[in-house]
């Protein structure tokens, strides 16, 4: 577990500070600038993050699972009395239930891109291209490009 824990760990710094998003790119290196590391791109590492991260969890629940006579043995030992016991635990699932459940409904926020931000669709026909082909350039008038978030600069 402690490889595994620091493999994600060495991953997360990476996504942070190496591989960075598209906005920091543009701003740090220059528009049309593509990072990788070891041949894998941003999403590529952030993909094997997740699979590690979900691995981790269930190596957690099965270590709680099979350690679980140990820790009623320290919670009977740590918290005296039928009654505080068995409101911590319920305090503790319920908290715990609370989180799961909150990142498992959330839903994300959207925001449309006005003529604020300066983006506009190139020249070229939308109908003939495909949704990576289609692409924004930066415009004098500020225009909005309606495509969304994901627009390429030249």
């Amino acid at each position: 577990m402690f490889l595994l824990l620091m493999a994600m760990a060495g991953i997360g710094l990476l996504l942070a500070f190496v591989l960075l998003p598209g906005r920091e790119i543009h701003s740090s290196y220059g528009p049309g600038v593509y990072l990788t590391f070891l041949g894998w791109d941003r999403h590529e590492w952030g993909d094997l993050h997740l699979v590690l991260s979900l691995i981790f969890v269930g190596l957690c629940v099965l270590h709680v699972a099979l350690h679980w006579k140990q820790i009623l043995c320290w919670l009977r030992r740590q918290i005296p009395g039928r009654l505080p016991r068995t409101v911590t635990a319920i305090v503790f699932g319920l908290t715990g239930l609370l989180a799961l459940g909150l990142s498992l409904f959330a839903a994300p926020e959207t925001q449309h891109r006005g003529p604020r931000h300066g983006w506009r669709h190139d020249d070229r026909d939308e109908q003939s291209l495909s949704g990576r082909q289609r692409g924004c350039r930066r415009a004098p008038d500020r225009t909005a490009c309606s495509r969304g978030p994901r627009w390429k600069a030249r």
